[in-house]
């Protein structure tokens, strides 16, 4: 909307584009319109949907995703889509995980729920990149802290 807007094209009529993108993203202290990224905003909006599915396990909507969805082993995130029936909203937030995933950083608490080897709970990363030749050797390389 903000793009037919700005660039006049609200009806089947080729209009020419006045001003880049990249101008009108810029801050009205420098001349631009101060409009934000749209694809980084609707990045940061998934990725809070993340953070509430794994933090408000007591939501009724959480346990109704987690329901029909399913949810990875240790229970904390949505399995991965698998079939064309999956809600488009639950794809894309699929899709933004694996860009947010090295940003998060676990509290192991009981150690139940953090993956031993793939989640970053100790240390600068996961163990599986900060030690890749004991990884090879591992038998259960889905098996959790508390494990």
């Amino acid at each position: 909307m903000q793009r037919n807007c700005l660039w006049g094209s609200f009806g089947n009529d080729f209009k020419f584009y006045l001003v880049r993108l990249n101008v009108v993203e810029q801050s009205l202290s420098i001349g631009g319109l101060g409009l934000r990224d749209l694809r980084l905003f609707n990045e940061a909006l998934l990725g809070k949907w993340l953070w509430r599915f794994m933090n408000k396990k007591g939501n009724l909507w959480r346990k109704v995703v987690a329901i029909k969805f399913g949810t990875t082993s240790l229970g904390w995130f949505p399995s991965s889509p698998n079939s064309s029936y999956w809600c488009s909203l639950w794809r894309y937030i699929s899709k933004c995980w694996e860009r947010l995933f090295p940003h998060f950083s676990f509290e192991v608490g009981d150690g139940s729920t953090i993956s031993f080897w793939h989640n970053q709970w100790c240390g600068k990363g996961p163990l599986k990149e900060l030690f890749p030749s004991l990884y090879v050797l591992v038998v259960d390389r889905n098996a959790s802290v508390a494990d």
